[in-house]
C-alpha cells in the first residue's frame, strides 16, 4: 500500500522529538460495549466498596512501628510526640526550600509541544479511528499541577538542597537519657517496696531506730524518707560506678593494656577473655558522664534536703539512719562490683601474659601446644563448672527444668489410674511407684551426665599432659632443661593459673543462686538471741572463750550479716514465688481442714501421701484389733503423773545402793517433771505396699521413761552390733559384698536358691517375757563378770522392764498402754527387738553354717542361700 510522502515526513519528525513529547489516542467504543464494560465496573466497584467496609482502617501503620522503636530506646510519650512534631515540620520547611531553588523555567523552551497537540486536537490515523497509545520514557519526569512533564535532568541544580538540620529535640533527649539513672538487679528499689517492708527494714538499720520509725505515722513524711532514700541510694550507686571505672584505669595503665596493645591476630587466636578492653578515649568519656550524673544526682539530694519537713524530724538523725540504711542495702551491690573488679583484674593480668608469653620468641611448635593447652584448661575448666553446678542442683534438689518433660512421660497411667474402677489404696500405690520411677530415672540422667562431663575433663587433663610432655621431649633429652624452654613452660603454667582462679571466681558467682533465701531474722528478738547464743554454747563446748576478741568480732560480723539478710529487698522472681508459694501454703491448709485429710511422710522414702481421716483411723483401730497389742485405759486418768512416779520410785533406791551412776542419772536418765508430758500415737503410710498398710510410731519424746530408754540404747547397741556384725548387713553395699564373696569362694551352685522373708509387726509381735529372758541371756554370755560398764544384769533388766511398762499414749482422745512387744519410737525398742531375734535364729545360723551356706539379717528383714527345695525350706523354718 503506497503512502503519502507528507506522512512520512511527520513520522521522522515524531521520531526526532520522541523524547520531548508524546502523543495520545483515543478509540472510541461501541454502545454495547460501553454498556457491558460499565455494568462490569459498576460490579467491581461494589465489590471494592464491600471489601473497603470490611477492612478496617488500623492508623498509620509506619508511624506506629516508628513509636514502638522509640519506646524501646527508652523515650517517653512526650518526647515521642515532640520528635514527630519537630520532623513534621523540618519537612514543610524541606519542601519550601526545594521549591525555591528551583528557578522560573519557560517550558515551552524545555518542552516544545506541536501546535496541534497544543490545541488539543487529536491525530487521526488511516481508518478514521483514535486509538490510545501512550508511550513510556526511559528517564523520570516530576509531574507538575498542570499537567506538563518535566525531565530532571533540565532542572537547574544550582542551587543543591541543604541537608536537614538534626533535630534540637533529639540531642535534648539524648543528653537527658545520659543523665537518667542507671539500673541494676542488685541495686535496692525502695520505692517500690510497700510501706510496711520499708519501714521494717528500716527499723533494722540502727539499734534506736525503732523510735524514728514510729515518727513516719503520716504518708508525707513516710513519702518524703522513702524518696530520701531512693536519692541517696542513687549516690552511693554512683559511687560505686566511679569508684569502678577509677580501677579500670588503674588496671589498663599498670598492665600496659593501652602502652602495649595486642595484636588482633593474636587475641583472637589464643581465645582470650576480654577481647579488648576500652580505649584511654572511650573510658575518659564514660568517666566524665559518670561524674555529670553523680554531680546531678548530688545536686538533686541537696535539693531535696532543703524542702521543709516536719519538726519531729531532725535532718542529722534522718541523714545518719538513711545513711547505714542505705548503705546495709548495697552490700549485695558492693559485693558484685568488688566481684567486676576481680574479673577485670584477672583480664588484665590474661592480657600480660599471653604478651609475656610472645615476647619470649617461642618457636612454632611451642606456640602450637601453648594454644592446644590453654584451650583444653579452658575446656576442662567449663566441664568443672558444669560438673560442680550438677553436684549442687542434686544436693539442693534443684533439677533442671527441662527434666520436667520426663513427669508426663508415662501419662497414659496417669490416666489409666484416674479410673473409679481402681481401688483408692491401690491406686495410691502405683501412682507413688509412677512418680518414684520418674525420680530415680531424673536421678539416673543426672548421674549419666555427671560421669560424661567426669570423663571430659579426664580427657582435657589427658591433652594437657601429653603436650607438656611434648614440649619436654622437644629438649632432645637435655639434662637439665633448656632455660628458655622453662621460662616458656612457666609462661604457659602462669596463664592457666590466672584461668583457673578467674574460673573459680565466676563459679562461686553461679553456685550462689543456689543459696537459700535471706532470712527474715529479728536481731534485736528472741531468735537472734537464740542464735548468738547457740554460737557461745559451741565456743563453750570446745574450751574456747566468747569474751575474747576473737569472738567479739565474730559475733560483731555474724549480727551484721543477718542484719543485712533482712535488709536486702528480695529480687522480684524470688518475691513472687514467696508470695506463690505462701498463698498455696494458705489454701493446702484450708482444703486440708475442710476435706477432713491427713498428710504424712510415706516409709521409706521423702514424699507426701495424701489420706482420709477417717480411712487412717479405720486401718488403725484395725491394726490394733489385729495384733492384740494395746489395751484402752477406761479410767479416762491420764497415767503421766504416774508414770513419773513409778521411775522415781525405780531409780532412788538405785542411787541410793550405786547400783546406778549419779552422773549418768542427771545425764541422761532423769526426767524434767516440768516438760513430761504423755505420747501420742500416729502412723506412717506405706503406699510402695499394696493396700496402704499403716506403720505405728509411739511419740515419746518427753515421756518420763525415755531417758531410761536412751540410756538403754547406749549402753547396749554397740556390745550387740559388735558380737552381730558377721551376719548383719549394713547396707546394700555390703549386702553386695557378701553376695560376691560368696560366688567367688565356689559355693554358687546352678541348684542354689536365694530365700528372703521379713517378719510381720516385729516390734509389736514379740513377747516381752521372750525378750527380756532373751536378754538375760545374752548379757549373760557377753558380759565380763555379769556387769556392763559397772552396772549388774539385773539392773538393766529391770531398767528394760520400766522401759515396757510405761508404754502408754494417747489416741483420738483414748488412752492407750501397750502390752505386747516395744513402741516403735522408743529408742530401746529396736535393740531389745534384735536380741530377741538374735536368740530366735541360732539354731538356724548354726544349720547355714554346718552347710556351708549364707545367712544374713537387717533387722526384720532375713536373707539366705540355700540348695534345699521349697518344702524343706519350710520345715527348717518351721523348727526355728
Amino acid at each position: 500500500m503506497s503512502r503519502n510522502p507528507d506522512d512520512h515526513e511527520n513520522n521522522k519528525n515524531v521520531q526526532a522529538n520522541d523524547t520531548q513529547s508524546f502523543i495520545v489516542f483515543v478509540q472510541p467504543t461501541s454502545n454495547r460495549e460501553l454498556g457491558t464494560k460499565n455494568s462490569q465496573s459498576g460490579e467491581k466497584s461494589s465489590k471494592d466498596e464491600a471489601k473497603k467496609k470490611k477492612n478496617k482502617c488500623r492508623g498509620n501503620r509506619k508511624l506506629q512501628r516508628y513509636k514502638a522503636k522509640l519506646r524501646k530506646r527508652g523515650f517517653n510519650n512526650e518526647a515521642i510526640t515532640a520528635l514527630i512534631n519537630n520532623y513534621n515540620q523540618a519537612n514543610q520547611d524541606q519542601n519550601v526550600v526545594q521549591e525555591s531553588t528551583i528557578p522560573n523555567i519557560n517550558r515551552e523552551h524545555l518542552v516544545p509541544i506541536d501546535n496541534q497537540r497544543t490545541n488539543n486536537q487529536p491525530e487521526t490515523s488511516d481508518k478514521g479511528n483514535i486509538q490510545e497509545n501512550v508511550r513510556t520514557t526511559k528517564r523520570k519526569r516530576a509531574t507538575k499541577s498542570n499537567n506538563i512533564t518535566e525531565s530532571l535532568s533540565q532542572i537547574s541544580i544550582s542551587n543543591i538542597v541543604r541537608k536537614r538540620p538534626r533535630s534540637k529535640t533529639m540531642d535534648n533527649i539524648q543528653e537527658q537519657q545520659e543523665l537518667n539513672e542507671t539500673t541494676s538487679d542488685w541495686k535496692p528499689k525502695y520505692l517500690k517496696l510497700s510501706d510496711q517492708i520499708f519501714k521494717q527494714m528500716l527499723s533494722k538499720s540502727l539499734s534506736d531506730a525503732d523510735k524514728f520509725v514510729q515518727l513516719l505515722d503520716t504518708s508525707e513524711k513516710l513519702k518524703y524518707v522513702r524518696t530520701y532514700a531512693h536519692l541517696l541510694n542513687n549516690v552511693f550507686y554512683l559511687k560505686l560506678e566511679e569508684s569502678f571505672w577509677e580501677h579500670y584505669k588503674q588496671v589498663c595503665i599498670s598492665e600496659s593494656i593501652w602502652s602495649s596493645p595486642m595484636l588482633k591476630n593474636i587475641a583472637k587466636e589464643n581465645n582470650l577473655f576480654r577481647f579488648k578492653f576500652k580505649t584511654q578515649v572511650q573510658l575518659e568519656k564514660h568517666y566524665q558522664l559518670i561524674q555529670k550524673r553523680l554531680r546531678t544526682t548530688e545536686n538533686n539530694l541537696n535539693q531535696y534536703k532543703q524542702q521543709p519537713i516536719h519538726e519531729s524530724i531532725d535532718i542529722n538523725t534522718l541523714s545518719t539512719i538513711m545513711t547505714a540504711f542505705v548503705r546495709q542495702g548495697q552490700h549485695k551491690l558492693c559485693a558484685e562490683f568488688e566481684r567486676k573488679k576481680l574479673i577485670l583484674q584477672f583480664d588484665a593480668i590474661d592480657h600480660r601474659l599471653i604478651k609475656a608469653f610472645y615476647n619470649l620468641n617461642p618457636t612454632d611448635d611451642q606456640i602450637r601446644s601453648a594454644k592446644i593447652i590453654w584451650q583444653a584448661a579452658q575446656s576442662k575448666l567449663h566441664a568443672e563448672e558444669q560438673l560442680a553446678i550438677l553436684k549442687q542442683r542434686i544436693y539442693t534438689k534443684r533439677l533442671p527444668s527441662s527434666l520436667n518433660i520426663l513427669d508426663h512421660s508415662i501419662d497414659n497411667v496417669e490416666h489409666l489410674l484416674k479410673q473409679s474402677i481402681i481401688n483408692r489404696d491401690k491406686s495410691a500405690t502405683l501412682s507413688f511407684r509412677r512418680l518414684k520411677t520418674i525420680a530415680q530415672f531424673k536421678y539416673d540422667i543426672m548421674t549419666l551426665e555427671m560421669t560424661t562431663v567426669e570423663e571430659i575433663i579426664r580427657s582435657h587433663v589427658n591433652i594437657i599432659a601429653d603436650e607438656k610432655r611434648k614440649l619436654i621431649d622437644s629438649a632432645g633429652g637435655q639434662v637439665p632443661i633448656p632455660k628458655s624452654l622453662v621460662q616458656v613452660m612457666n609462661a604457659i603454667a602462669a596463664r592457666q593459673s590466672n584461668m583457673v582462679q578467674r574460673s573459680q571466681c565466676i563459679l562461686k558467682k553461679k553456685i550462689s543462686v543456689f543459696d537459700d533465701a535471706p532470712m527474715t531474722i529479728n536481731m534485736a528478738g528472741a531468735v537472734g538471741a537464740n542464735i548468738v547464743q547457740s554460737f557461745k554454747t559451741g565456743l563453750t563446748n570446745n574450751c574456747i572463750s566468747y569474751s575474747d576478741q576473737r569472738a567479739k568480732d565474730f559475733f560483731t560480723a555474724i549480727e551484721n550479716v543477718l542484719r543485712r539478710l533482712y535488709t536486702t529487698p528480695l529480687r522480684s522472681k524470688l518475691l513472687a514465688r514467696i508470695q506463690y508459694e505462701s498463698r498455696l501454703i494458705r489454701s493446702t491448709r484450708h482444703h486440708i481442714k475442710k476435706s477432713n485429710i491427713i498428710i504424712r511422710p510415706t516409709d521409706k522414702s521423702k514424699v507426701l501421701h495424701l489420706g482420709s481421716v477417717h480411712d487412717y483411723h479405720r486401718k488403725a483401730l484395725q491394726y490394733m484389733s489385729e495384733t492384740n497389742a494395746y489395751n484402752e485405759i477406761t479410767g479416762g486418768i491420764n497415767p503421766c503423773q504416774n508414770h513419773l512416779q513409778i521411775v522415781l520410785t525405780l531409780i532412788d533406791p538405785m542411787l541410793k545402793n550405786k547400783d546406778i551412776n549419779l552422773q549418768l542419772w542427771k545425764q541422761y536418765m532423769r526426767p524434767n517433771a516440768a516438760t513430761i508430758e504423755l505420747a501420742h500415737l500416729y502412723f506412717i503410710p506405706k503406699p510402695h505396699k499394696i493396700g496402704t498398710p499403716l506403720r505405728p510410731i509411739v511419740s515419746s519424746i518427753k515421756a518420763a521413761a525415755t531417758g531410761v530408754s536412751h540410756f538403754l540404747d547406749i549402753l547396749l547397741r554397740p556390745m550387740f552390733n559388735q558380737v552381730t556384725k558377721a551376719t548383719t548387713f549394713i547396707n546394700g553395699i555390703d549386702f553386695v559384698r557378701q553376695i560376691e564373696n560368696y560366688r567367688n569362694s565356689g559355693r554358687l551352685l546352678p541348684t542354689t536358691l536365694f530365700v528372703t522373708f521379713d517378719i510381720t509387726n516385729l516390734y509389736t509381735m514379740i513377747p516381752r517375757h521372750g525378750a527380756i529372758a532373751a536378754l538375760q541371756k545374752f548379757l549373760s554370755k557377753h558380759a565380763d563378770n555379769r556387769r556392763i560398764h559397772g552396772m549388774t544384769i539385773d539392773t538393766i533388766t529391770r531398767l528394760a522392764r520400766l522401759v515396757l511398762d510405761t508404754n502408754c499414749f494417747v489416741y483420738s482422745n483414748k488412752y492407750y498402754q501397750q502390752i505386747r512387744g516395744g513402741a516403735m519410737g522408743s529408742p530401746f525398742t529396736m535393740t531389745l527387738a534384735n536380741v530377741y531375734m538374735w536368740e530366735w535364729e541360732q539354731t538356724l545360723l548354726e544349720y547355714q553354717r554346718s552347710h556351708n551356706e549364707m545367712y544374713g539379717r537387717y533387722i526384720d528383714d532375713i536373707f539366705m542361700t540355700t540348695n534345699l527345695s521349697f518344702d524343706e525350706i519350710n520345715v527348717r523354718l518351721i523348727e526355728a
